[in-house]
């Protein structure tokens, strides 16, 4: 009996000492991990302080991660894509406490420590909880195009999709950030990084080519274009006069084409050379019902300055409400009630208006046959034990048109890069020389509640797709809209073609030579 009395001794003994032990390691060596520690400061365990899954790019780079310091699992995002992905990953916000942007904040419910599925007996008798991980469509390489491209044109937003599936390729608005400094476990640190963010831009955190609207300018009349064809084929055979201006119903104000250029023709002319006189009359023939449904059916809603008047939706890309707007144009009884007005929504002005990703969208659906694939950033979402929990199935969004509307639509856009007086002609020059025929549209608006810093207030875009030969559907849609001047040109040189399409170029032939 006494050597089992002297073993309870020993190993309370033991006990003892090492609890004495932890008690001088708490104290003393690592206090100072401690009072860095954020909890010392909240005293709860917030879920960000957790175990987090990864978010990895489409050829599996990892983009964000966590781990544990200071006793708590802190978020990181490597350097090297961290400011080019910033926008798309979000970030982890130790101030608020929160997950508000990107897809940290889209999949938070996969990506946060979650009760899993048993993946083994012995997981049957207890509670298991893990992370999964979020693969994203996007390659690296060309996001770091698309951040590459877009460098030294402040404002500019750049999408780059593959409309047969709605894959998201590239996604870029200039300027991002990174949201390393945001995620720190330094409370001070982080409040004063987001104050100098904040000050030095005023959306900062938020992935503008899908969330911030600009008028669409000639862009627009795309939808222009498979309106006629769908309700009235007649006017696409219209010789609509050649004119420098015209003077519209209920209107002393001449309504000239840019630069005063004179153009006319028929339909393929005047998409080529897009012609605003003869855009502002096509708009007044349709009427402003078929303008209005044709928007609409392109996922446009019926609206003023964004907001919707009714029904209309906005894309359905898997990121938060607040980074996603809708394409808008104003109510169709305004536009009937007001001849001037409709002219000016038919070639994408007035309150016309629409972020990157609903452009891009526009061109999809001519693009693949009169279908729009829903867009989307996540492919897959993998479980701890590398089983995949979800992936992406493709779905259609909207139908705006028909397949034979669509093809005709692609073959009259071939003009506007093919056609030696069309306004992207010579934009697209060594893809052409490949064999690759390029379906476009330019566009150049007159900003609406733009920055003083824009002396010329344009908004300069190019939607595009490609290869867009005869019988062939696209692989790759790019939109890019551009704010002028960015130091390099004057008011009267910079169009859509000028300013944007070098860098459509640059992001088409980039995506194409990657195999989509």
């Amino acid at each position: 009996m006494n050597p089992r009395i002297r073993i309870v001794g020993v190993v309370l003994l033991a006990c003892f000492v090492l609890l004495f032990v932890q008690l001088n390691n708490i104290q003393v060596r690592e206090s100072s991990a401690l009072s860095k520690n954020p909890l010392a400061e909240t005293g709860k365990v917030s879920s960000i302080y957790l175990p987090r899954g990864a978010i990895l790019s489409a050829n599996d780079e990892i983009l964000a991660y966590s781990k544990k310091v200071h006793g708590v699992e802190r978020r990181f995002y490597p350097a090297a894509t961290a400011v080019d992905f910033g926008q798309l990953t979000g970030y982890v916000d130790t101030v608020q406490d929160a997950v508000d942007y990107g897809i940290e904040a889209e999949y938070n419910s996969y990506l946060s420590q979650h009760e899993t599925p048993a993946s083994s007996l012995g997981q049957l008798l207890t509670q298991h909880e893990g992370t999964d991980d979020v693969v994203l469509t996007v390659p690296t390489s060309l996001q770091e195009d698309a951040a590459s491209i877009l460098s030294g044109h402040r404002g500019a937003e750049i999408v780059a999709l593959d409309p047969r599936d709605g894959d998201i390729l590239a996604m870029y608005g200039n300027p991002s950030y990174d949201p390393n400094a945001l995620a720190s476990l330094d409370l001070k640190e982080v409040k004063q990084a987001y104050k100098d963010l904040s000050r030095a831009y005023p959306e900062p955190f938020i992935t503008t080519p899908s969330a911030v609207p600009h008028p669409p300018g000639s862009t627009f009349k795309v939808i222009d274009t498979t309106a006629v064809l769908d309700h009235d084929p007649s006017l696409a055979l219209e010789d609509w006069p050649y004119v420098s201006e015209i003077t519209l119903p209920d209107s002393s104000s001449p309504f000239h084409n840019y630069a005063y250029e004179t153009c006319g023709g028929v339909l393929s002319q005047i998409l080529a050379v897009s012609c605003d006189t003869a855009f502002a009359q096509v708009g007044l023939a349709l009427g402003a019902h078929r303008v209005v449904s044709e928007a609409e059916s392109f996922g446009w809603c019926e609206g003023s300055a964004g907001v919707c008047a009714r029904g209309g939706s906005r894309p359905p890309l898997d990121l938060p409400a607040s980074e996603v707007s809708g394409a808008s144009i104003a109510p169709e009884s305004e536009l009937a009630a007001n001849p001037p007005y409709l002219a000016y929504s038919a070639i994408g002005q007035y309150e016309d208006d629409a972020s990157a990703l609903s452009m891009a969208l526009v061109a999809a659906g001519i693009a693949d046959n009169g279908k729009i694939m829903a867009p989307h950033l996540m492919s897959k979402i993998i479980g701890a034990d590398g089983n995949v929990v979800v992936r992406y199935k493709p779905h259609v969004w909207k139908h705006p048109t028909s397949a034979a509307t669509a093809a005709k639509v692609r073959e009259l856009m071939l003009g506007v890069t093919e056609d030696s007086d069309g306004t992207a002609a010579g934009v697209f020059t060594n893809l052409l020389d490949e064999g690759i025929q390029v379906a476009a549209k330019t566009g150049t608006a007159e900003a609406v509640n733009s920055s003083s810093i824009l002396d010329c207030a344009t908004d300069d875009w190019l939607i595009a797709m490609a290869p867009a030969g005869p019988g062939q559907v696209p692989k790759a849609v790019v939109a890019a809209e551009v704010p002028t001047p960015n130091g390099s040109y004057a008011c009267d040189e910079a169009t859509g073609a000028t300013v944007a399409g070098p860098l459509v170029d640059q992001m088409l032939t980039d995506v194409l030579a990657a195999g989509r």
